[in-house]
């Protein structure tokens, strides 16, 4: 069949939530291929009982490296991939395979919806499922992504599309996220070493440094701020630096918001990122701490409309509340400072519609 489509799932040690994970998608798969990378549970069991085609390798200490053998073993027309702490209800996943027929398209980016400890789902645009080819391969020893470029050059004439297909994720639940996030931090650095370069992987180290606060965290956060302010307008910067740069000003103490690097930090992000709704956000919170708010109006009401319109950049993670209840509370305060009764009461009404947070 030309839309034939495989479910390709890595695993280690994660019985109890692969079988959820393959129950989710086994009536709307022609085939299951999983990939264990050491499992000591029963996690391969599992696997066999599904019907997968199960395969095993030692782990290379690489995601990109391992997931591409995973993709090697697809043979359907189609991939859709999830990790085994990932589910999707049956509802999405019958409109996820009805996408595969659309000869015109090369690939989808679908909505992870992530659980967390806070009782907040984040929401993130994220590409995962696409028209198998050998050239279309992850690059990145951890966050491993798939370039646009690589999947245009794979199926010249076709388009990838956005969806509205969203699927769930609990891998930031429970006591196992601080040693992810030591793997992780671990995996970093070593592509920071090979990847020196590269502002997306500097991003997400400095990030992840900072958030662990590691000793050098703050030194790699100011250096990277530098570093992008000195790029120029066609160097790559991606979700991980725009990330970096939500942190950075959420967490910059008030005497330093004057200064003038501080606008043209912001102002650079709102150049770059002009449909990333939480950096505009920031951006309206920083210039309200500066007292202009005409700025900071500006900036707010242009991430009220994208998101009015859900025109708005998603491959950053989103906490549902940056697109309800903060937003309306923020542009309120700046209007209510502006004297712009026709904005506060659009805010009362948009509050009153928004729940505090957004769970499933």
């Amino acid at each position: 069949m030309a839309d034939s489509l495989s479910l390709a799932v890595m695993v280690r040690d994660d019985a109890v939530r692969l079988r959820r994970c393959l129950q989710s998608m086994r009536d709307f798969t022609d085939e299951i291929v999983v990939l264990d990378t050491g499992s000591k549970d029963d996690t391969m069991d599992v696997a066999r009982e599904f019907g997968a085609q199960l395969h095993e390798i030692e782990w290379p200490n690489d995601f990109a490296k391992a997931l591409n053998v995973l993709l090697g073993f697809v043979k359907t027309d189609w991939l859709f991939r999830m990790d085994s702490d990932e589910w999707i209800d049956q509802d999405q996943a019958k409109i996820l395979r009805t996408h595969t027929r659309e000869s015109r398209v090369s690939a989808y980016t679908v909505i992870r919806k992530d659980m967390t400890s806070s009782g907040i789902i984040d929401e993130t645009d994220i590409l995962r499922l696409w028209r198998a080819h050998e050239n279309i391969r992850y690059k990145g020893v951890v966050h491993e992504t798939i370039s646009r470029s690589d999947i245009e050059s794979a199926w010249p004439g076709k388009v990838m599309l956005r969806s509205d297909i969203k699927f769930w994720h609990d891998g930031y639940l429970g006591e196992a996220l601080a040693e992810k996030s030591a793997r992780n931090l671990e995996l970093l650095r070593i592509d920071a070493e090979q990847r020196p370069d590269n502002l997306e992987v500097r991003a997400m180290l400095a990030t992840a440094l900072f958030g662990m606060h590691e000793p050098d965290g703050p030194t790699q956060m100011e250096q990277l701020m530098e570093t992008f302010l000195a790029s120029g307008t066609n160097e790559l910067a991606g979700p991980q630096v725009a990330q970096a740069i939500v942190i950075y000003l959420e967490t910059l103490p008030l005497e330093r918001v004057k200064e003038e690097r501080t606008q043209r930090i912001v102002e650079k992000a709102v150049e770059r990122f002009p449909k990333n709704p939480v950096v505009l956000f920031y951006a309206g919170i920083i210039e309200r701490k500066r007292e202009d708010f005409d700025a900071a109006l500006r900036y707010l009401l242009t991430m009220e409309d994208l998101v009015r319109r859900n025109d708005f950049d998603r491959s950053m993670s989103i906490p549902a509340p940056f697109l309800g209840e903060r937003m309306w509370k923020a542009l309120g305060f700046v209007a209510t400072k502006l004297g712009r009764e026709d904005i506060v009461q659009r805010c009362r009404i948009g509050l009153s519609a928004s729940p505090p947070n957004s769970g499933r």
